[in-house]
């Protein structure tokens, strides 16, 4: 968006100087490597959506969810052992 500024100062009428002919190609490389990564990120998206929605389910599900803290006493140590 930067380029297209600064190229809409310098080039009047959709014609540009010969002195911005190197700004113009920087703004289409630049133009066209905004494209590319809005698609791949889209196609991104679309995969990991279709992958939420028909991956395998886990069913494995704790059977105590939650905190869970259990004291102990040994010869020669204390502490606590815990699980979330």
């Amino acid at each position: 968006m930067g380029e297209h500024s600064d190229l809409s100062g310098a080039c009047a009428g959709g014609s540009c100087p010969p002195s911005q002919y190197g700004n113009l190609d920087s703004y289409h490389t630049l133009s066209t490597l905004s494209t590319v990564g809005f698609i791949v990120a889209g196609v991104g998206a679309a995969a990991g959506v279709t992958l939420l929605l028909v991956g395998p389910k886990d069913d494995s599900t704790p059977a105590q969810a939650g905190l869970s803290v259990t004291p102990y006493l040994g010869p020669g140590s204390l502490g606590a052992v815990g699980s979330f």
